[in-house]
């Protein structure tokens, strides 16, 4: 999109820029910023719910969803602070994720590049079953990648020796899925996921020897809610999620030795909502109709 600027927080800016918050990114994540208002002021969502962000707690690090679990991705590229706060200045941006698949997927991707040695490797595993009252998948991703030396781009030839200017990573990814209807009326379900990703990049500088910047980011989270229909055309649902981010970031010279203890950053929301939405009568020109719902949130 036009619209996501790529000079906030990503792991192509990590360790080499401080503006836009970038050296704020511990874990040589990726963010979305959406009009280059700043990452903290684009809302992402996981099947419409928060996430715990990454780093010191202003991005959300979407390089930890797994790609073959995504349905499709719904973006809102106008403010939407009325609606959701004021960290969806710049738009919101929900990752909705598969439900309703029958079969066995594999996905296997390769690439690299034409300068250097970066190879990209990503596998992901389906399987999904629908029945008659209910369905279930869950969903695998493993991906490693190179890194990418500094000595290979024609414009950071000039520094230092062994620089690097993209981080080796290998990520794990795993999504589960489960619904089923308890009635006629009544249907329970419940989701979860599991990131893990390990990222290894040697920095150098003029105050400093070349050094390996390490960091671990673990990202898991869940949700379980129900669906009631009601009299008249009416509908309740009560959802509980809980999201959970934690980095441990450490900083060694080449022959392991550690520069310094490792710093352990871990954040977490949970939340509550509660909603119910139906006819109250109909008009000549229709059904008038109300929602009400109320959503309490703990980060």
């Amino acid at each position: 999109l036009p619209q996501n600027f790529g000079g906030g927080l990503s792991e192509s800016t990590s360790g080499l820029s401080a503006e836009n918050n970038a050296d704020l990114n511990l874990n040589s994540g990726s963010g979305i910023n959406l009009r280059g208002l700043g990452n903290d002021s684009t809302l992402v969502l996981l099947n419409g719910r928060r996430l715990a962000p990454a780093g010191l707690g202003n991005f959300v690090d979407v390089s930890m969803v797994p790609l073959s679990a995504i349905n499709r991705v719904e973006v809102l590229t106008d403010g939407a602070s009325a609606l959701y706060g004021s960290d969806a200045v710049g738009g919101v941006v929900n990752f909705i994720l598969r439900e309703d698949y029958d079969g066995t997927e594999t996905r296997l991707r390769y690439g690299t590049a034409t300068s250097g040695d970066l190879d990209d490797i990503q596998l992901g595993q389906t399987f999904g079953t629908v029945w008659d009252d209910g369905h279930a998948l869950i969903s695998y991703e493993f991906q490693t990648r190179d890194p990418l030396d500094a000595a290979d781009r024609s414009f950071s030839q000039d520094a230092r020796p062994l620089h690097q200017l993209l981080p080796k990573q290998k990520r794990h990814s795993a999504f589960l899925t489960v619904g089923q209807n308890l009635s006629d009326t009544v249907k329970v379900f419940a989701d979860g996921f599991f990131s893990v990703r390990d990222s290894r990049q040697i920095r150098t500088s003029s105050f400093s020897p070349a050094n390996f910047d390490i960091s671990e980011t673990e990202q898991y989270g869940g949700t379980l809610g129900s669906t009631i229909d009601l009299s008249h055309d009416w509908q309740a649902e009560l959802v509980a999620s809980l999201n959970q981010s934690r980095t441990t970031q450490e900083n060694k010279l080449l022959d392991e030795t550690e520069l310094a203890a490792p710093r352990i950053r871990k954040s977490g929301t949970w939340s509550i909502d509660g909603k119910a939405d139906g006819a109250l009568f109909r008009l000549s020109g229709g059904d008038v109709k109300l929602a009400a719902g109320g959503h309490f949130r703990r980060d």
